[in-house]
C-alpha cells in the first residue's frame, strides 16, 4: 500500500479510538443565518483582491511601473489594513510579528 493510504487509515483508526463516535444518539442539525446580499465591505475586498490578482498576472507588462512584485503585495496589505477592511478579522501586531524580515 502507498504511504499516504496507510497514513489516512491510521488517522481514521486513531480518531475512532479517541473520539468514539458511538457515544451519541444523533447529530443535531445546526442552521446558520446568512446576511442576505453582499455588503460594501465584501464588495471592496472582492474588487481589491481581483485587482491584485490581475496585477500579478500582468506583472510582466507593468514591471517598469512597480519595479518588484512585492510592491504590489505591499500596496494590497497597506490598503486592506489602512482602510480598516481587515482590522476586525486580523489583529495587526500579531499578523506582522510572524512575518519573515530578511532582505534578500
Amino acid at each position: 500500500m502507498p504511504f499516504g493510504v496507510v497514513c489516512v487509515l491510521v488517522s481514521w483508526l486513531f480518531l475512532l479510538v479517541v473520539v468514539r463516535p458511538d457515544d451519541i444518539q444523533s447529530i443535531p442539525v445546526v442552521f446558520y443565518e446568512r446576511g442576505g446580499a453582499l455588503g460594501k465591505r465584501n464588495i471592496a475586498v472582492i474588487v481589491l483582491t481581483l485587482s491584485v490578482i490581475a496585477l500579478f498576472v500582468g506583472f510582466s507588462f507593468i514591471a517598469d511601473v512597480f519595479g518588484d512584485i512585492g510592491i504590489i503585495s505591499l500596496c494590497f496589505v497597506t490598503i486592506m489594513f489602512g482602510s480598516g477592511l481587515l482590522s476586525e478579522v486580523i489583529h495587526i501586531p500579531e499578523a506582522f510579528s510572524h512575518c519573515h524580515r530578511s532582505i534578500d
